[in-house]
């Protein structure tokens, strides 16, 4: 009976361990940069900032605009298959 009691205190202990260095990694991670110039690729905007222009082909190979629906609420959904 000793022996389920210490085992079950190592797993306990081992579980407290990995939750503690799990913890540590998620605050200690620096936040992801932000880039503001679109000649560096990328845009990262905070909600209430207007959205960067941008142009995409749908699938019949018509090219659509953000200008296109301005004053409209816009929905992007992303999906990649990797």
């Amino acid at each position: 009976m000793m022996q389920q009691g210490k085992g079950r205190s190592r797993r306990l202990f081992a579980s407290h361990v990995l939750l503690l260095i799990w913890t540590a990694t998620l605050f200690a991670a620096p936040p992801s940069p932000r880039l503001d110039s679109p000649a560096e690729g990328n845009w990262a905007v905070s909600v209430g900032e207007v959205a960067p222009p941008f142009e995409l082909k749908d699938v019949n190979g018509k090219v659509w605009t953000l200008a296109q629906f301005a004053g409209k609420p816009v929905v992007l959904f992303f999906w990649g298959s990797w």
